[in-house]
């Protein structure tokens, strides 16, 4: 029983990890159209876990045009410390049947964290198959 719950759990990471790469893959092939935004602000997010510590993650809310339209809208990628600062100039994708969807070009963050994913849930499962009692 102790091997099992190595084993699920990895089968979940690798789960979780294809379904993000899946994901941003398909949010990538979506966005096509370029243009140049200008972060306009950064929103803090606070987060707790369960030793009561709290950490931070900071959102660019990046602004640019698109023909005669202005959009805004915070990015759903987060850092910490925040990778952009106010009026800082940023290349992004967008998808020109949503233009509110978009991506901020070269950064390959959910790629990492599916990667992660796929990582640890294959040393998980491993650990688990190959652990003796």
């Amino acid at each position: 029983m102790k091997r099992v719950v190595p084993i699920l759990v990895g089968i979940i990471f690798v789960i979780i990890g294809v379904f993000m790469f899946i994901s941003g893959r398909n949010e990538i092939k979506k966005c096509t159209e370029e243009a140049v935004g200008t972060v306009v602000d950064i929103k803090e997010e606070m987060s707790t876990d369960s030793d009561g510590f709290d950490s931070y993650t900071y959102y660019p809310v990046i602004e640019y045009k698109v023909g005669d339209r202005i959009v805004t809208k915070q990015s759903k990628i987060g850092s910490n410390p925040s990778k952009y600062g106010i009026n800082d100039k940023v290349d992004i994708l967008y998808n020109p049947n949503n233009v509110e969807e978009y991506i901020i070009k070269g950064d390959k963050s959910s790629i990492l964290f599916s990667a992660l994913f796929v990582s640890l849930g294959t040393i998980a499962f491993v650990a688990g198959i190959i652990k003796r009692y």
